[in-house]
C-alpha cells in the first residue's frame, strides 16, 4: 500500500513539474540581444519577471522530488546505483538552478530598476555591476545545465534501460536528453556564449522535461498494473 501512494505522489510531481516548467519556459521571454543594457531594459520593463522565475523553481523543485521517488522505485533494480548517483547530481544542480534564479530573477531585477532611474554618471557604474554579476551567473548557468537536466537524465535514463519495470525507450528517451544537455554545458564552458549552444540547451531541456511526462504516464500506468493484480486474500475455513 505505502508503495503504491510513493507511486502515485511522484506521479503526481513528474507530470506538475513538467507542466509548470514547460508553460513557465515558454512565458519567460529569451531576448535575442545577450547586450548587459538590453537585458536590463527587459528586467525592468517586465512586470511578471519575479513571478516567471518563482514558477521555474517551483517546477523544478516538483521535478527534483520526482525523481527522488524513482530513485526509489529502482531500488531493487540493477540500475539502482545509477539512480542513486542520478539523484546525488540533480540535487547539485537544482542547488546550483536556485542561486542562478535567485541572482537572475531577483537581485539582477533590482540591478535594473536602479540602472534606469540612475542619472547618466551613475548608469555606467550600475551597468558595469550588472555586467559583473552577469558574467559570474553565467558560470552557475554553466554548471547547472550539466547537473540539472544534463548528466542526471543520462544517468536516470541508463537506470530505466538496466530496469525491466519501464520501456526501453522510455530510458534512452531521457539518456538522449540529458545528452545534448550535457553537451550544451561543455560547449558553454569552453566557448562562452553561442548560438549553437543556446540551441542544445534548448533542445535538451524540452527532451527531458517531456521525459518527465512520460514517466508519469508509465508510473502511473504501472501503478495501474499492480493494483489491479493484487487479488484480496480469502480465508477459508474448515469444511
Amino acid at each position: 500500500m505505502f508503495e503504491r501512494q510513493t507511486r502515485r505522489v511522484t506521479v503526481a510531481l513528474a507530470i506538475a513539474g513538467a507542466i509548470l516548467t514547460l508553460v513557465f519556459n515558454a512565458l519567460h521571454p529569451h531576448p535575442s540581444d545577450p547586450t548587459p543594457e538590453a537585458f536590463l531594459r527587459l528586467g525592468a520593463a517586465h512586470p511578471y519577471w519575479v513571478t516567471l522565475h518563482l514558477g521555474l523553481s517551483l517546477g523544478i523543485l516538483l521535478i527534483v522530488g520526482a525523481l527522488a521517488g524513482l530513485t526509489d522505485a529502482l531500488r531493487e533494480t540493477p540500475g539502482a546505483h545509477l539512480a542513486r548517483f542520478g539523484l546525488l547530481t540533480v540535487l547539485l544542480g537544482a542547488s546550483l538552478f536556485l542561486v542562478n534564479f535567485a541572482i537572475d530573477g531577483i537581485a539582477m531585477q533590482g540591478i535594473a530598476r536602479a540602472w534606469t532611474g540612475a542619472a547618466p554618471a551613475e548608469q555606467a557604474t550600475a551597468l558595469r555591476i550588472a555586467d559583473a554579476l552577469d558574467r559570474a551567473n553565467f558560470g552557475l548557468y554553466t554548471f547547472e545545465t550539466m547537473l540539472l537536466p544534463g548528466l542526471p537524465f543520462v544517468l536516470y535514463g541508463l537506470a530505466v534501460v538496466r530496469s525491466s519495470s519501464y520501456p526501453g525507450l522510455l530510458g534512452w528517451v531521457g539518456v538522449l536528453g540529458g545528452s545534448v544537455s550535457l553537451a550544451a554545458g561543455l560547449l558553454q564552458a569552453y566557448t562562452g556564449r553561442s548560438p549553437l549552444a543556446s540551441v542544445l540547451f534548448v533542445g535538451g531541456s524540452m527532451l527531458v522535461t517531456l521525459w518527465m511526462l512520460m514517466l508519469g504516464v508509465a508510473m502511473w500506468r504501472l501503478a495501474g498494473r499492480s493494483s489491479t493484480a493484487v487479488e484480496p486474500a480469502t480465508l477459508v475455513g474448515p469444511g
